[in-house]
Parts: structure tokens; sequence; C-alpha cells
């Protein structure tokens, strides 16, 4: 998939792939630039179960969260 992603103040264009599997969840991974360097993210919500990381480089992290949802289809 391609679209845009909000980071900081600005709109940058990325391209992604996500994988679903209804009974269980989805795992989603993208691929941006800012001001010249990749920055490589990934959200998942897997059995109730979320996390999301993003990384400059793939190395040095700019964006983690993660959390369980109770509420479950």
């Amino acid at each position: 998939m391609h679209g845009e992603i909000k980071l900081g103040k600005k709109w940058h264009p990325f391209k992604g792939e996500e994988v679903i599997d209804w009974s269980r969840g989805m795992i989603w991974r993208a691929t941006t630039w800012m001001n010249g360097l990749p920055i490589l993210g990934a959200d998942r919500v897997v059995d109730g179960v979320g996390n999301m990381q993003w990384k400059i480089l793939g190395l040095f992290p700019v964006m983690k969260a993660s959390g369980f949802n109770a509420v479950k289809s």
C-alpha cells in the first residue's frame, strides 16, 4: 500500500504492506523518508495486544508504544 503519514507537523509519503488474520489481528510495516533519512516502522495488534515502533535508519527509535485492548470481537 502507499499513502501519507504525519510525522511532526508534516505529511510524508510512505510505502507499506499489511497482513491481516481476521481471528487474531494485523501487522503493518512501512517506510517513509524525513530529511533525507529512511524511517522504518511497524504497527501490530495480535490477540488484543498492540505494539508500534518507528526507527530512523531502522536503528534509532523515534516512537514506540504498546498496550492491551480488552475489547475483542
